[in-house]
């Protein structure tokens, strides 16, 4: 009777093991495809952003320029 029940402790045990396993392999690699999908939305963003910093500098040349020729015109 003891062998039958440590048997079947040793039974539960093996599954709850594999279980677990499978469930953490399959949440890592949910987590890789997390993280990938950040780091692509992060980069678009900090690409975006340097193309407004370099459309505001032009923005800012050209109001400049326009200031500066109707300054020369008063």
């Amino acid at each position: 009777m003891k062998s039958l029940q440590l048997y079947s402790f040793m039974v539960i045990i093996a599954i709850m093991g594999i279980t677990t396993s499978c469930n953490s392999s399959s949440t890592k690699t949910e987590e890789k495809q997390e993280v990938g999908a950040m780091d692509s939305v992060s980069q678009e963003l900090e690409k975006t952003n340097k193309e407004l910093e370099d459309e505001a500098k032009k923005v800012e040349a050209s109001l400049e320029k326009v200031d500066k020729e109707f300054n020369a015109s008063n």
